[in-house]
């Protein structure tokens, strides 16, 4: 009986090593290695980081700074933006703050004389408005017919917004002299596809709607 209870008690302490490294926890994956990158436009200076092994995905914190302000604040996982996002507009004003794992926003800055409900909003670009206005005065160009003629000259452009969140055309909602029109046309074709606005919501749901910009040419001697 002795015999039999040694070599039981050897048994169970042979096994309690075994034992042990099986109920260890799991070891954590490694963060993915990155590499950090800054780059400098005509306006802005953008700060984030892209995947060692595919420099093509960003992975990591995101800033995009503008006369050094950031207007635009968040993160890239695997390539897709995850978690919060800030986007301030003009006076370091935060416009709008999104939760892109929630798939809903936060907080929006409602435009001057407007109260905007949790269920009722317009379209709101998914950016600073700071940056999409920006983009299209640098592709639009002073019309060369009309210098000298015009110090400056407003176009205002009505952008359709699917109920999708994409842009599906446009307008020009206030027109100037054709030379300026076209120039805006002209500079709109080059809007990025993958730019997305958070659709107009009426009552809760989803609806198409138009997003308003105001482009102002301005002629310099």
């Amino acid at each position: 009986m002795r015999r039999f209870t040694s070599i039981l008690l050897f048994i169970l302490v042979a096994l309690l090593p075994f034992s042990w490294a099986n109920s260890a926890p799991p070891k954590k994956p490694k963060p993915p290695r990155v590499l950090n990158r800054v780059v400098d436009t005509i306006c802005y200076r953008e700060y984030y980081s892209v995947l060692a092994n595919d420099t093509n995905i960003r992975h990591g914190k995101y800033k995009l700074v503008f006369k050094d302000f950031p207007i635009e604040r968040g993160q890239y996982t695997q390539g897709e933006r995850t978690g919060v996002w800030k986007f301030y507009g003009e006076n370091n004003i935060l416009e709008l703050e999104y939760d892109y794992d929630a798939h809903k926003p936060l907080k929006i800055q409602p435009h001057v004389g407007h109260v905007y409900k949790q269920d009722t909003y317009p379209a709101i670009f998914l950016g600073s408005p700071l940056n999409i206005r920006h983009y299209i005065v640098a592709k639009a160009t002073y019309p060369k017919n009309e210098r000298g003629f015009f110090k400056n000259c407003q176009v205002d452009v009505a952008l359709h917004i699917s109920s999708t969140g994409k842009c599906t055309g446009y307008h020009i909602e206030r027109y100037s002299k054709e030379d300026f029109n076209e120039s805006i046309r002209n500079a709109l074709k080059k809007i990025p596809k993958q730019w997305r606005w958070l659709p107009a919501k009426r009552n809760g749901k989803d609806v198409s709607s138009e997003y308003m910009i105001s482009i102002v040419f301005e002629y310099v001697e």
